[in-house]
């Protein structure tokens, strides 16, 4: 017992614990700071903010539009302006509004295995869009492939499931106000690991596979979204846009009418802080409020009796 006691008295923590007393002086000094910062995070996100530049389209009912929509090829022809130069790279989103591609179904049905270039044959997470005809009817575009190879109705659809199914399929092209065509650059548009380590294609791609996992496009609209209302990124052009008038023309083939959904074209030059101005303003919003409170404590300071420093446990909090 003698020994026990021992050993619990020399590895018994004795010493006092640290508690800092956080003095007037103390609390001005660490607002101080904390509120430079503030102010300095807030300035620069509305500066870059400001130098941001975003133009929406929406073009859910283009196709109403008989001047601008050609209804045989499902083309739409919207004329548009850019104000102010936009700096390279430019970036073109398609952005979706009310669409659900966070759904737990959509979410699940997909097969990874199929997606990394395995062979499955098995309708495992495939949620009956196992063969050509489930996943898209008695006629599609789908049932031939990229590289010309038609598919009949009772063929396994490679890869499968709904998320795949429901794949976005509008395409974009811009134009200068004399038709010259402005070349968007589809390459490198997407997460470099998901490509590398996720989507492959089958030793058999060509004939097995409905379309090309390794799309880039693909590889986009397979990356789960949080929220109902998105966008994603459909290419960028490698020089300056200056001001002026363009033509947008969209093949318009993804029908939106069935998911109560809206469309939008995307354009922007990059910025690391986007176009919303909120959490600059919210930093500046607590360096004033910071503020405030440091004038309030060195009134305090100022006014107490040893006129060096104010006991914390004498002030009033409101």
């Amino acid at each position: 017992l003698y020994v026990i006691f021992t050993m619990k008295k020399l590895f018994r923590q004795e010493l006092k614990s640290y508690t800092p007393e956080w003095t007037a002086k103390c609390s001005i000094i660490t607002d101080f700071i904390i509120m430079l910062s503030s102010f300095a995070i807030g300035i620069t996100m509305i500066y870059f903010s400001n130098k941001y530049s975003e133009i929406e389209i929406k073009y859910t009912t283009c196709y109403n539009d008989a001047n601008n929509f050609d209804k045989i090829h499902k083309i739409c022809r919207i004329p548009f302006k850019i104000e102010k130069t936009l700096k390279e790279p430019v970036y073109i989103y398609y952005k979706l509004e009310n669409f659900y591609l966070n759904h737990r179904v959509l979410v699940e049905s997909k097969n990874w295995k199929e997606l990394r270039g395995v062979e499955t044959n098995t309708k495992d997470d495939c949620q009956n869009s196992y063969l050509m005809s489930e996943m898209f009817g008695k006629s599609s575009p789908y049932y031939i492939n990229p590289w010309n190879h038609t598919f009949s109705e009772n063929d396994i659809s490679s890869p499968c499931g709904l998320l795949g199914r429901s794949f976005f399929n509008d395409t974009f092209n811009i134009t200068f106000q004399n038709g010259t065509c402005i070349k968007i650059n589809e390459y490198n548009i997407s997460n470099e690991y998901l490509k590398t380590k996720f989507f492959k294609r089958r030793a058999d791609y060509q004939n097995g596979q409905w379309i090309d996992v390794e799309n880039e496009h693909f590889i986009n609209w397979m990356n789960i979204e949080t929220f109902h209302n998105f966008k994603k990124l459909w290419g960028k052009i490698d020089f300056d846009l200056k001001p002026g008038n363009y033509n947008l023309i969209i093949n318009n083939n993804y029908d939106i009418k069935k998911y109560d959904a809206d469309k939008y074209f995307c354009i922007s030059n990059t910025n690391a802080f986007g176009i919303n101005n909120l959490f600059g303003y919210f930093f500046i919003a607590i360096g004033i409020y910071l503020m405030i409170v440091i004038l309030i404590l060195w009134v305090k300071y100022l006014l107490s009796k040893e006129n060096k420093e104010v006991n914390i446990n004498k002030l009033k909090w409101y």
